[in-house]
């Protein structure tokens, strides 16, 4: 979703399952800021999303496994399963142009 002042934010809005998690919108540049700080070397797990959460609900433990979810997805494709761990993440191998083109959204 995208503010008045076209500011891009990532917005969970509902699930498979009856897990509850925070539905206020996070700052994608935020999301893309903390991903980008990780090594590419060592998998990472979602909790590293945890201050991205503000508001109701934002202490939920649901919150950064639906993100990392998402950010999984084969529409954002900025982080994928590691191989060894599957609760674990990598940044996609395409991470830096994907985020490019989640950015520059209209």
């Amino acid at each position: 979703m995208k503010d008045e002042a076209g500011i891009l934010y990532l917005r969970l809005t509902s699930n498979t399952s009856s897990g509850n998690f925070c539905k206020t919108p996070v700052l994608l540049q935020t999301v893309v800021d903390i991903l980008a700080g990780q090594d590419v070397v060592n998998p990472f797990t979602s909790k590293i999303l945890k201050d991205v959460f503000q508001g109701k609900g934002s202490k939920n433990s649901n919150n950064t496994s639906f993100l990392m979810a998402a950010l999984r997805s084969k529409e954002i494709l900025l982080a994928v399963p590691d191989t060894d761990k599957p609760t674990s993440s990598r940044l996609h191998k395409d991470f830096t142009a994907n985020a490019k083109r989640l950015l520059a959204m209209k």
